[in-house]
């Protein structure tokens, strides 16, 4: 690409940026003021301003509830200390922490421009984060003090990373890719899956004769991201946990009476999750939540396979959709509600795109991996929307591939074809 083309890449991604920052700043400051979160939002709130008064990675509850310091890894940590470290210059509030998730957002539009650029050329690039800064279900994420803000702005990385893997094959590429998975599983631990799913095909087919050295870079870049915090739970637990340790937590609340009938079929309750006399250990109660929720699993086989069916209804947005926006944590339900109509138009469009993309013969395994991933957790937890997250960034990416088309003369004229390599 010539400087003058990528010169004009650049500014138009900027402009684009800062329309999608200044959509989420209103989002929060004007359409949704008051909107504080619940559940795991309070958590993670609650859990950054320990972190930015010193306290450290520890359960909040316990601290505010009980005035007892205990070290967690219900969830991973990076989003919390990020937070915390907003929370550590000042930034303790509901609006400073959800304004914080407004920066990120920016974040994912130019990794989403960045692997559309390399998927299908500038026009994709552009198109695709201008979708990305509009789409209604990514800005009431950034504007909601959860993790799926950074979680989706790293896959976005992840995939940018992916395609720069597959186009120019080596170690290097293969060794951001790992690193963005890494920087992914710290903030949601299901993308450790990634590496089995999306990592080692990219960089093993990439590697040509010397599959083994890109591969092996992808997998210990992973690795030296996660290895530090494994070694600290281990260190605070004496027992291996290599992210977190809610799992138990995530089935215990998924597999029960109250959400295989009626109008919780499918979805998460914590009252299954958390019992009475439950242990005040973190791990114990994890492992007690998992083997009720296996034992509950063993005793209703015949009602499983409708309850996942509905699960991966739920997160698609296909099974109660309006009433699931309203009760969206931390999101204001009309934006929500706009949210779920945004997904419904892109859809299609996106399939086209990636359509585009298969006849240009472009990587479609970057695209499927995230998908493949969000089926496997709402199969195995629980159907929420908000785990769609990584599903998103595919959508958009192939959403860009398909307007960019459009501007090549029309939908029987657009061919996808590999990005030129910049210096």
């Amino acid at each position: 690409m010539r400087l003058s083309d990528s010169r004009r890449f650049g500014l138009t991604l900027a402009l684009i940026a800062g329309v999608g920052l200044a959509l989420r700043v209103a989002y929060v400051l004007i359409l949704s003021p008051d909107t504080e979160g619940r559940g795991d939002a309070l958590f993670y709130h609650l859990q950054a301003n320990l972190i930015g008064d010193g306290f450290g990675f520890v359960e909040p509850f316990g601290v505010l509830l009980e005035g007892i310091s205990r070290p967690t890894a219900f969830h991973p940590p990076l989003f919390s200390y990020l937070l915390g470290a907003v929370s550590a210059i000042g930034g303790e509030s509901w609006t400073a922490q959800r304004l914080t998730g407004c920066l990120i957002g920016v974040a994912t539009v130019v990794f989403v421009a960045m692997a559309a650029r390399r998927y299908a050329g500038a026009k994709a690039g552009l198109a695709a984060a201008a979708v990305a800064a509009l789409y209604p279900v990514l800005i009431a994420a950034d504007g909601a003090v959860m993790s799926e803000s950074l979680y989706t702005a790293l896959i976005a990385a992840t995939l940018a990373a992916a395609i720069w893997c597959h186009d120019e094959p080596g170690v290097r590429p293969a060794a951001a890719l790992g690193v963005a998975i890494g920087l992914a599983a710290l903030t949601r631990s299901e993308a450790l899956a990634l590496v089995v799913l999306l990592a080692l095909p990219v960089a093993w087919r990439a590697g040509r004769g010397a599959r083994r050295a890109p591969a092996l870079a992808a997998v210990a870049a992973t690795a030296l991201c996660v290895l530090p915090w494994t070694v600290r739970n281990y260190v605070e637990f004496d027992r291996v946990v290599p992210v977190s340790a809610g799992h138990g937590t995530l089935m215990g609340g998924a597999n029960c009476d109250r959400t295989y009938s009626g109008p919780q079929l499918g979805t998460w309750d914590i009252h299954c999750a958390a019992r009475p006399g439950d242990s005040p250990d973190e791990l114990q109660r994890n492992d007690d939540s998992f083997d009720r929720a296996l034992d509950y699993i063993g005793d209703h086989p015949g009602e499983v396979p409708a309850v996942m069916a509905v699960r991966l209804l739920r997160t698609a947005d296909l099974w109660q959709p309006l009433r699931q926006a309203r009760g969206a944590e931390g999101r204001e339900p009309r934006f929500a509600q706009a949210g779920v109509l945004a997904f419904y138009l892109l859809v299609p469009v996106g399939l086209y795109g990636a359509v585009l993309l298969r006849r240009g013969s472009r990587p479609l395994l970057p695209l499927v991996a995230p998908i493949v991933l969000v089926a496997a957790i709402s199969l195995i937890g629980w159907g929420n929307p908000r785990f769609r997250a990584a599903a998103e960034v595919p959508l958009v990416i192939c959403v860009g591939v398909a307007l960019s088309s459009f501007g090549r003369g029309g939908p029987s004229a657009a061919e996808p074809v590999a990005p030129t390599r910049t210096s």
